[in-house]
């Protein structure tokens, strides 16, 4: 296993796999960079032969001010765009023909509840992971032939530390239905 972030966090992950039995190794990353998506595959198919699976879990929200469609600046939008989506799209980019040459290889990507209902104050996160589910489609249509199969899961609300800075009342909605 290949533990990629943009801080130094993978490194205890992939800690705990050896310590635990198994093998693996972390990456420093920058999911919005296509230089560091390849330099990721090519360690991985390095290390361990082949590429079995693509977890896309990178995501942020603009937490430095508001989030809703007026209220974006361009730079938060970009930046959790290019984080939430970009960097699932160059993810797949980078290893569907690895996994196209080995015969096949499954990919799961992370969207939220947030892409089927919207949220809150999280405008450009809500627009993005709908793009991931989009493109997961897309990606599933394209690649069905050579054996990748390539789902996202879209959970509601999970306790990570991407909530720190959300308001709670902004995640009430999140259990309620629409109106």
């Amino acid at each position: 296993m290949v533990c990629a972030d943009i801080q130094e966090t993978g490194k205890q992950t992939a800690d705990d796999i050896v310590a635990a039995g198994g093998t693996a190794t972390a990456v420093v990353m920058d999911v919005t960079k296509a230089a560091d998506w390849d330099r990721t595959v090519a360690e991985a198919v390095r290390l361990h032969g082949t590429v079995d699976l693509l977890a896309n879990i990178a995501g942020v929200v603009a937490l430095d001010g508001p989030d809703t469609v007026v209220g974006l600046t361009e730079e938060r939008w970009d930046h959790v765009v290019g984080v939430d989506l970009k960097g699932v799209w160059l993810g797949m980019r980078a290893v569907i023909p690895t996994m196209v040459e080995q015969g096949g290889g499954r990919i799961c990507s992370v969207a939220s509840m947030a892409a089927l209902r919207g949220l809150p104050n999280l405008a450009a996160y809500s627009a993005a992971k709908g793009g991931v589910a989009a493109l997961t489609r897309q990606a599933a249509i394209e690649h069905a032939a050579d054996n990748i199969l390539v789902n996202t899961v879209a959970p509601g609300t999970i306790d990570t530390p991407i909530l720190a800075g959300v308001q709670p009342e902004h995640l009430k909605h999140s259990r309620l239905p629409m109106r």
